[in-house]
């Protein structure tokens, strides 16, 4: 299929745009395209095998073949492999984002949304905090990784403080391959409900404008960064204060992710003619 037809579908056109910047990762993590498409089969059969159910019957392998498009021999052998545990880059992560979220919004922690300094231990110390968060895993080990990943300080006299932006802080070359895995997945999958038309929408929104000074595209970016910080300490406060209530009810599931982000560039190739907001 020419990608460059007219006539090819609106889809696979988005597809082209929305996977260049992933490849420009792999290929510059030394990913061969072998991989890459094999990863892609993979998610293709748990995807229908989990989302395409008819009538709450299981799934067959010619069902997966018919829809993927893959031998049913190369199904078959896609659903007997091992499905991997959850790396412990992601449980490591997992523990100190939800000792991050919690040392911003617990008062016991924070003033209206800015982190106290704490001991390492003792009352209303770190320990305390990783106790307070619920968490199967030792203050120090928290403690330690947070600081491997530049998260805190640690001074003279034993007092730990969050560095400010830790918000937008990462980790290892693992961890950050987590964090992109979680961000852009919940976003394609807010993307994808919408133009499937599915209900309640999704919120998904975006501002763009071109012909700008890079200067002009620096100081916006400045002032998205200011305000986006805002929206996360006040978003992650009503989140904790909902949760320490609707944790007490074991049937509430419900979770949530919001993010933000922003790209300044310089087009390539001749400028559009006129001013433009798109």
């Amino acid at each position: 299929m020419d990608m460059a037809d007219p006539q090819t579908p609106p889809l696979m056109r988005a597809l082209k745009v929305i996977l260049r910047p992933l490849v420009k990762l792999l290929v510059a993590r030394g990913v061969p395209v072998r991989s890459a498409t094999q990863a892609m089969r993979e998610v293709y059969v748990e995807v229908i095998a989990s989302d395409f159910v008819l009538r709450g019957e299981k799934v067959t392998d010619s069902r997966i073949s018919l829809l993927s498009g893959l031998p049913r021999k190369e199904v078959r052998r896609l659903r007997e492999m091992t499905p991997e545990g959850r790396p412990a880059a992601a449980r490591q992560l997992s523990a100190t984002a939800t000792v991050l979220g919690r040392w911003l919004a617990d008062p016991e922690f924070s003033t209206n949304g800015a982190p106290k300094s704490l001991p390492r231990q003792g009352d209303l110390s770190f320990e305390s905090l990783v106790q307070a968060a619920m968490l199967d895993m030792r203050a120090r080990t928290v403690l330690d990784e947070m600081e491997r990943q530049n998260l805190v300080t640690i001074d003279a006299d034993d007092m730990v403080t969050l560095r400010p932006g830790a918000f937008a802080s990462g980790g290892d070359e693992e961890q950050t391959d987590e964090v992109l895995a979680a961000n852009i997945g919940a976003h394609v999958e807010a993307a994808a409900r919408n133009v499937l038309g599915q209900e309640p929408r999704t919120l998904e929104r975006a501002v763009h404008y071109n012909r700008l000074d890079p200067a002009s595209v620096a100081e916006i970016e400045a002032k998205a960064r200011e305000l986006s910080h805002a929206v996360l300490v006040e978003l992650n406060q009503m989140a904790y204060d909902r949760q320490q209530v609707d944790k007490t009810d074991p049937s509430n599931r419900a979770r949530f992710r919001y993010g933000m982000y922003f790209l300044g560039e310089t087009a390539k190739g001749p400028g559009p003619s006129g001013d433009q907001e798109e």
